[in-house]
């Protein structure tokens, strides 16, 4: 019991820390601005979506989460949860691409 509350302290933390990622990253391979700006460009197209606001994460390289941003007026207003996957989709397209060979989730799909 006392293992799982520690676990779920640091697991906190280390999301808390992250929410609040910034434009002086210098391994960041855009800024938050740059980030937020394609979200909201993307948040008004048809896309055969749900029509909802959304997360949008960045790691660099190393697979470090860099850059975090959310479309709507407040954290409210998207999935909490979309966040965690946000995240978690950015890390496998960093993991699975090469120069030269760029992958993301989207062209992922059919081979898993």
């Amino acid at each position: 019991m006392k293992k799982s509350k520690i676990a779920f302290t640091l697991a906190a933390m280390l999301c808390a820390g992250s929410v609040y990622a910034t434009d002086n990253k210098v391994d960041c391979p855009v800024t938050h601005s740059e980030l937020k700006t394609a979200l909201t460009m993307a948040r008004g197209m048809a896309n055969g979506g749900f029509d909802l606001d959304m997360w949008g994460s960045v790691v660099n390289r190393d697979g470090i989460v860099c850059a975090v941003a959310f479309t709507g007026g407040d954290r409210g207003d998207q999935w909490p949860g979309s966040r965690v996957i946000s995240a978690q989709k950015a890390n496998t397209a960093n993991a699975f691409s090469l120069p030269g060979l760029a992958l993301s989730t989207a062209n992922l799909w059919a081979a898993t």
